[in-house]
């Protein structure tokens, strides 16, 4: 219908109401303009080439970097920035070694460095030698697993970039000592290294590697006296017992307070762990020790009884035998800076599934890695435990040498005297004893140069090193029914300490006890040399037997502690220890599978 006069008027009212808005808004805005030009006058534009911008942007970061005293490598040229797209050794776009690869290795180490695979070249499997690995810097930034307080370590790394010579204590096992590696171990590598690429002023920097194949951390403890305290005076500590400390004896033969234990595997490691990280913070070489953590390798079949790909011992055993995150516990409690090889490696090696692990078809599989069932890196694996020790060194010394820690971060045990944290595994009478008390005679027959005097050695034990690297020394018995004995002073907690060998082909048992002759003599002795069950009686005088065979396949150190074995004879004579080995019984020798009766003494210690 057609709208009426008033409708039409009012309508078009309305309209003129938002015209007249729309006006006013865009006469506001022309206004603003007009002021804005008015008050600031236009520049001519500028055409910027970002390829600048970026080359400002990385000339800002190299001044920052020659800003720092800490910061320049060793011949004065500033620290190439880690953060570069080129992540492998070699750039595939140039043919050449990336810029992070360069700033770690020497020139003159790069060829040998530049590792493609974990297998030596052999023509007869081409299949192996076709099977290539991509190192990178990502990875072997995976190995920082820790950083922990950095004040002891940055003390150390100060003193080789001021080109002063230093010490370096490696504390480990057969990984460290260089089994299967070819006469190059990680810890020579770094020693080399650290002598091209920061040489120091008045001679060289200087390596002890006191790693012992076969041993755990808890002997390290027992043998604290020859290992650490004879040392001289030593700048850096790395402690690298991963792999063996997974057959640590459990429960803990130390403990004080049994009661109170849940006597775990994990306790016994982290005992053992907290007694070592303690004692080394307290101790001066003549200043604060710096204490690193390195995790060397993982175990790789024998985590798992045969078959060796049985994924239901792979459900029931601690990622796959590993024992590192027990260790991590107290490492991180006491900020201890850990780097570890074996925590991404095991990851890359197990993420297709235990099938690829363990074959030779995939570049960083087990099976490529080891030399063997246990834990031994096939020599070129070795320059990359050692690279992931550079990387993060450097890492410390291009970003953050010349940072200041807060007076929270400050590491109190550093002082004189130390403060120490209140303990975590250990009781406090554990603490008080173990801390300061060391023993009343030892004998370590674990060096070349063990001390002893044999009151009686009617079985032939020899002092010798019985592997193909002529380093794994012991005192050693080769069949049954062989005795030696030694005068030794008890000690007032009535403790006898004993590390021996356990392995799994030819070893057998011992009896030991303690009286006040030298030899056999007696009938009753003489029974404890020869047979193979326990006596009826119990003599007059304290006994116990070792066994030196499990079923594992590794060779490795135990620690038997024997409690209130004390003999106190008339008159104060002597005292002497006993060792015979026992005859293996018929039942014995068709279950074992073999006839021989070795056992290897690996020290003696009275408390």
């Amino acid at each position: 219908l057609p709208l009426s006069r008033r409708e039409r008027v009012g309508g078009s009212g309305e309209a003129m109401e938002i015209r007249n808005k729309i006006l006013v808004a865009v006469l506001s805005l022309i206004l603003c303009l007009v002021f804005i030009f008015t008050v600031y006058p236009a520049t001519p534009a500028v055409e910027v080439d970002s390829s600048k911008v970026v080359d400002t942007s990385e000339n800002t970061r190299k001044r920052h970097i020659q800003l720092s005293p800490f910061m320049n490598n060793s011949k004065g040229q500033a620290a190439v920035d880690m953060d570069q797209k080129c992540t492998s050794i070699v750039d595939p776009a140039s043919g050449d070694f990336c810029p992070w690869y360069k700033r770690m290795i020497p020139s003159q180490l790069r060829e040998f460095y530049n590792v493609t695979s974990f297998r030596p070249y052999n023509p007869k499997r081409p299949y192996v030698n076709s099977v290539n690995l991509n190192l990178t810097v990502t990875e072997l930034r995976r190995s920082r697993s820790a950083v922990g307080n950095v004040q002891r370590l940055h003390t150390f790394l100060k003193k080789v970039v001021r080109r002063e010579c230093t010490k370096i204590l490696v504390l480990g096992g057969s990984v460290a000592r260089g089994h299967n590696a070819a006469g190059t171990p990680y810890p020579k590598l770094l020693i080399t290294w650290l002598n091209k690429m920061f040489p120091c002023q008045d001679g060289e920097h200087e390596l002890l590697n006191e790693s012992i194949g076969g041993i755990t951390i808890s002997v390290l403890f027992e043998n604290w006296h020859q290992i650490v305290n004879s040392k001289s005076g030593f700048d850096l500590v790395i402690l690298a017992y991963n792999v063996n400390d997974l057959f640590v004896n459990t429960p803990c033969p130390y403990f004080l307070d049994r009661t109170n234990r849940d006597h775990s595997n994990a306790e016994t490691l982290q005992w053992y762990m907290e007694i070592v990280i303690r004692k080394f913070l307290v101790l001066r070489k003549p200043g604060p020790v710096a204490i690193m953590a390195f995790m060397d390798d993982y175990n790789g079949r024998v985590y798992a009884s045969k078959p060796w790909f049985s994924r239901e011992d792979l459900r029931k055993s601690l990622l796959q035998g590993s024992p590192e995150h027990n260790q991590a516990a107290i490492l991180s409690m006491y900020e201890i800076p850990t780097v570890s090889a074996s925590r991404w490696m095991l990851a890359m090696a197990s993420k297709r599934g235990q099938d690829v692990q363990f074959n030779k078809s995939y570049p960083w599989s087990t099976s490529m890695w080891h030399t063997d069932a246990c834990c031994h890196p096939m020599y070129p694996g070795h320059k990359i435990l050692a690279m992931t020790i550079y990387h993060c060194w450097l890492d410390e010394i291009d970003n953050h040498l010349s940072e200041t820690l807060s007076e929270y971060e400050e590491d109190l045990t550093a002082r004189d005297p130390p403060i120490l944290r209140t303990p975590v595994r250990l009781s406090e009478e554990e603490d008080k004893l173990y801390m300061t008390f060391l023993h009343t005679m030892h004998i370590n027959f674990m060096s070349p140069l063990a001390n002893y005097l044999a009151a009686d050695n009617s079985g032939n034990w020899v002092h010798i090193a019985d592997n193909k690297e002529k380093d794994k020394w012991g005192l050693i018995a080769n069949r049954s029914g062989a005795h030696i004995s030694f005068k030794v002073k008890p000690g007032p907690l009535r403790l006898v300490s004993l590390v021996f060998l356990a392995s799994y082909k030819d070893f057998g048992r011992v009896n030991v006890w303690m009286d006040g002759y030298p030899s056999v003599g007696q009938e009753d002795r003489m029974k404890l040399c020869t047979n193979h069950t326990k006596p009826r009686h119990a003599p007059p005088f304290p006994w116990a037997t070792l066994d030196g065979y499990w079923n594992s396949k590794a060779s490795i150190a135990i620690t038997n502690v024997l409690r209130n074995f004390i003999f106190r004879p008339e008159n104060g004579a002597d005292v002497y220890l006993h060792f015979c080995t026992l005859e293996l019984s018929n039942e014995q020798k068709e279950k074992l599978k073999f006839n021989a009766n070795k056992f290897k003494i690996l020290s003696i210690t009275t408390r």
